[in-house]
């Protein structure tokens, strides 16, 4: 996919050289001939750009040009684009130039060669901006962040930052306040000039974490409060533009509705899952239990599933699952369940409000579900042998009050060796496993048959 990328990006920009050579030609050409006539190259040169044809002719090579110092801007500033990064910035840039193009229809009649170049200088930007906004979430999945790397990403920054300020103040201070298409791009640099800031405040704190080996355990949570405030900030810049327009040229910004509704819903959601984080990790921390050195030594497994690394303290959930609780309040930032399990920790929380002896009940029945049914248990229930059976009340009384042998560092089941003793109860523990092993491959033979059938049609394309 990268080879494909490059060599289509190769093969636009010989295009896009040869129409601007094309292009400066003819600019060249009609200039000359005026100036045959005059005598004079400025005058020659004025005159030739205050025509129709000499307006298209330069706003069409100031584009090609702008297209072809991309790659030359994206090698300073960045480096080069990654494999998986390209084909992100096209989602981007198309659903851009979607605007742009809805943009010029609701403008239609204001449309000039000065508005379609400003247009294309927008849309220019916003691509740099996109490429910023990917290259930050890349970075964030980096093991290794290298000081060059820092040092574009600033670079970049404040050259961009301080055009975007300067664009939206000039539009703002000493453009024409009847022209909807300049209050336009001043609202668009205005949003700009915050996404490159929450972009650069998020680099900002992940390098921090960088430099400090991962130990800054509340990044996540700022992140969410700067996505907050980012969010405010663009509903604010859009209901100021929104109610500009209808106040001072008297008609509705239908281009502007659906920015201005994507923006309320995006802070109202934050908000939202800040909240319900919050309310989940004070609950988590005051009735949930810590995890007991005895827990974590008869644990199957002691590794973190969040952070791939092993627990030596961890906060048990209440289907009974053990983390780090600095994991666990990561990710609660993004959504309340057991990154096990998937327990809505949620629903039991509001379910301890409403009713606590039914959040007991729940919690009882899904830590049943979701613990693995020891064998020998299995052989003690299902067999009717009178030694089976008079070992049943054990059972029963042991997972009954599991959580008290739990604490008192019990293993919670009966002792195997106990029931290996008996020949029949062997023979039906291998029944059990050998039925489990015989399912389990054929479902593995189930999906390898699947997988080949789906990679046959690929190769015969």
């Amino acid at each position: 996919m990268q080879n494909t990328h490059a060599h289509n990006r190769y093969r636009m920009s010989k295009l896009t050289l040869i129409l601007l050579a094309l292009d400066l030609a003819v600019i060249l050409f009609k200039t000359s001939s005026i100036y045959k006539n005059e005598g004079r190259l400025i005058s020659a040169m004025i005159r030739f750009c205050n025509t129709k044809f000499g307006g298209v002719a330069l706003d069409s090579a100031i584009m090609l040009l702008l297209y072809n110092l991309s790659d030359l801007f994206i090698w300073i500033f960045f480096g080069g684009l990654r494999p998986f990064e390209g084909e992100k910035i096209r989602e981007r840039v198309w659903f851009a130039i979607t605007d742009m193009f809805l943009a010029i229809a609701v403008f239609s009649n204001e449309i000039t060669s000065g508005v379609l170049l400003s247009l294309s200088v927008l849309l220019f930007l916003k691509y740099f901006h996109f490429i910023f906004e990917i290259r930050v979430e890349s970075i964030e999945r980096d093991i290794y962040i290298s000081k060059a790397v820092v040092f574009r990403c600033i670079a970049f920054f404040t050259i961009f930052f301080a055009n975007d300020i300067f664009l939206s103040l000039y539009l703002f201070l000493y453009g024409d306040s009847s022209d909807n298409t300049e209050l336009l791009l001043v609202n668009e640099y205005a949003i700009l000039s915050v996404c490159l800031v929450y972009n650069a405040a998020k680099l900002t704190i992940h390098y921090i974490d960088y430099l400090k080996n991962y130990t800054f355990h509340d990044k996540i949570a700022i992140f969410s409060y700067l996505h907050i405030v980012k969010c405010i900030f663009e509903m604010t810049i859009h209901c100021l533009y929104f109610g500009y327009t209808i106040v001072r040229h008297g008609v509705l910004p239908v281009l502007f509705i659906r920015p201005l509704i994507t923006s309320s819903s995006n802070l109202l959601n934050s908000i939202r899952l800040q909240i319900n984080c919050n309310r989940v990790v004070a609950y988590i921390n005051k009735i949930s239990p810590d995890a007991t050195t005895e827990e974590l030594a008869s644990a199957h497994d002691i590794t973190c599933v969040v952070c791939r690394e092993e627990m030596t303290t961890g906060k048990k959930l209440p289907c009974g699952h053990l983390f780090h609780f600095e994991c666990l309040k990561a990710w609660f930032q993004r959504q309340q369940t057991c990154p096990t399990c998937r327990l809505d920790i949620l629903t039991v929380l509001q379910n301890s409000q409403t009713n606590p002896a039914q959040e007991q009940e729940q919690q009882t029945e899904h830590q049943e579900d979701v613990t693995a049914q020891d064998p020998y248990s299995l052989v003690v229930k299902d067999c009717k042998c009178a030694y089976c059976t008079s070992l049943l009340p054990l059972h029963d009384s042991i997972q009954a009050n599991r959580e008290t042998y739990n604490k008192l560092g019990l293993s919670g089941e009966i002792d195997q060796t106990i029931l290996l003793k008996q020949p029949h109860v062997r023979k039906n523990l291998v029944k059990n496993i050998r039925i489990n092993l015989d399912a389990a491959v054929a479902h593995l033979k189930l999906l390898e048959a699947e997988l080949e059938a789906d990679h046959v049609p690929h190769q015969s394309n």
